[in-house]
């Protein structure tokens, strides 16, 4: 493939991964942007497009980077191996920093994760909140954080993105909320929701978290070298373990329970919270994502319309399966 100096290349590692996929889609939807992907699997993306050049290799093995990056390209690193242990994690992030900095690329956009503030108590977390990651994938995450931001001194130009907890069709974040509405007891369901309702969950649409990072590379320089920036659905007061409870209910099942939804004390919950060993027992924690509002970011999907199409997209998969089912029959 040819590229242009008047079209913008963006390469993604990660490409195959939940944000990755969806990403690349999204990237080649607008009109003269240029993709390489990167991937352990050959054709992991399943994505055929002129403007898509997929490459396969692992940033473990430095020597499968050959061709990856090209010079002032923006790289967009979305790779985590959930399966290494943290010390691959680490040796994959600086033979990423050493292709960046041989192929002399423009910026690089890091997707890290709200995990590595842990389980700090503060209400309000932002960017400036200290960082206590009380597992082995939030301290591994951070790690991650200061070997790319410290490798780009000097190189090229840097930008940490902190999502919450991402949902959206086909992602893990509330699937298992969904299987015990679809599957389990109703009396423990029933339960659940009158101890956890108050608590905040977090939730950032898949959506909005990619029109984050596609903001972020076409950010001006001086606003995004070296800042960091969270990104979270946390502004609307919905986003509680009750409202998204209630929708999902109601979207899937068509049905409520008899009795009304009791609430639980925030003091009582957290104690709960911290006998379970959470890494959050703080119910009532929000992450602040006014600083990249600040910066001029702006996207229109709500957290209602978020579990709206993740409601459609369970239904459509029911429907699928019951006809795969009757039709076999």
């Amino acid at each position: 493939m040819e590229l242009s100096a008047h079209r913008p290349v963006f390469c993604i590692t990660g490409a195959s991964g939940y944000i990755g996929r969806h990403l690349v889609r999204t990237l080649v939807a607008r009109e003269g942007a240029i993709v390489r992907a990167l991937s352990k699997n050959r054709n992991a993306t399943d994505l055929i497009h002129p403007d898509v050049t997929e490459i396969q290799g692992d940033l473990r093995q430095p020597g499968t980077l050959t061709g990856f990056l090209v010079s002032e390209c923006t790289v967009i690193n979305l790779a985590y191996g959930y399966s290494d242990t943290s010390a691959e994690n680490l040796v994959a992030t600086k033979h990423l920093v050493d292709a960046c900095q041989e192929s002399k690329i423009k910026r690089l956009i890091h997707c890290s994760t709200a995990a590595v503030y842990g389980g700090n108590r503060e209400d309000v977390v932002n960017e400036g909140t200290s960082c206590s990651p009380s597992t082995e994938y939030g301290a591994t995450k951070l790690l991650i954080e200061q070997i790319l931001h410290e490798g780009s001194r000097g190189h090229y130009e840097y930008v940490t993105l902190r999502p919450t907890s991402v949902f959206g069709s086909g992602g893990m974040a509330l699937s298992k909320l969904i299987t015990d509405l679809r599957q389990g007891s109703m009396i423990l369901n029933y339960l659940k929701v009158c101890l956890l309702g108050s608590r905040r969950t977090n939730l950032v649409n898949l959506d909005t978290v990619i029109a984050a990072i596609i903001f972020l590379a076409e950010l001006d320089q001086k606003k995004v070298d070296g800042e960091t920036f969270i990104i979270s659905d946390d502004e609307e007061s919905d986003n509680n373990f009750q409202y998204v409870e209630r929708y999902l209910l109601n979207g899937l099942m068509a049905k409520d329970y008899l009795l009304p939804r009791l609430v639980v004390p925030h003091a009582v919950l957290s104690l709960f919270l911290r006998a379970l060993g959470r890494d959050s027992n703080n119910p009532r924690r929000i992450f602040d994502s006014s600083k990249l509002r600040r910066a001029g970011f702006h996207h229109e999907m709500s957290l209602e319309n978020g579990l709206a199409n993740l409601v459609k997209w369970h239904q459509e998969n029911i429907r699928k399966a019951y006809t795969k089912t009757y039709e076999g029959a």
